[in-house]
């Protein structure tokens, strides 16, 4: 549950916890990233998500979206779900 307790002015879940949100790409990229995986740009982490089955589900319409943000999906990564 990083998202959330780590740095939620950049990334946090959704509000269904179906789903988190990168909120500052850039930070994403420079702080969180580094903290918790090889260091990487933002295009390599959006294609190892896609290598995991994650869906950028940032198209969607919903009234939570925003065009700034990018929102990843799995149908096995739900927040408060460890296994």
């Amino acid at each position: 549950n990083h998202c959330d307790t780590e740095a939620p002015q950049v990334a946090s879940w959704g509000e269904d916890g179906r789903h988190f949100v990168v909120k500052d790409i850039t930070s994403f990229e420079t702080t969180f990233i580094p903290k918790f995986y090889n260091p990487i740009k933002y295009t390599s982490f959006v294609k190892q998500m896609n290598n995991y089955g994650f869906v950028n589900v940032s198209r969607l319409s919903t009234s939570e979206r925003d065009s700034r943000r990018e929102y990843w999906r799995h149908d096995f990564f739900v927040k408060g779900e460890i296994e």
